[in-house]
């Protein structure tokens, strides 16, 4: 027995949000958009304007790189300078928003295992905590 109230098709409802969604992107993606834009939304906008960060003679560092968002990390990626990124694959913490681990996506050259918060044994023993060891 279907004891809600109304009848709620759900490809009705997914095809509503969609438009809803386009709809405003498009009124954000306009000059003049009087839209609510959050930092997401801008720096999604200059990524898919296939904007770079720096010119190419340029250090682009990331900190926090655990947490970078995908379109964080194309940006990232598409600069074609020198890059420095920097975070704790065991401090991930916006997963929930979308975050990938970019220290883990990306090619280095060299890797450092330092910690200012804690001592060397103390970083060794958290490491081999955090892998099961």
């Amino acid at each position: 027995m279907n004891t809600s109230l109304f009848a709620v098709d759900s490809n009705i409802v997914e095809a509503t949000a969609a438009y809803a969604a386009e709809a405003l992107w498009k009124n954000i993606c306009k000059h003049n958009s009087t839209a609510p834009v959050t930092h997401d939304c801008y720096l999604k906008l200059f990524y898919l304007q296939g904007r770079e960060l720096a010119p190419r003679d340029w250090t682009v560092m990331l900190d926090e790189a655990q947490d970078a968002d995908p379109v964080i990390l194309g940006l990232l990626e598409r600069h074609k300078g020198a890059r420095i990124v920097v975070g704790d694959k065991y401090q991930q913490l916006y997963q929930w928003r979308g975050a990938v681990n970019a220290l883990s996506r990306m090619r280095s050259d060299s890797e450092f295992e330092i910690s200012r918060r804690a001592g060397l044994a103390a970083c060794r023993r958290s490491r081999r905590l955090a892998s099961g060891e």
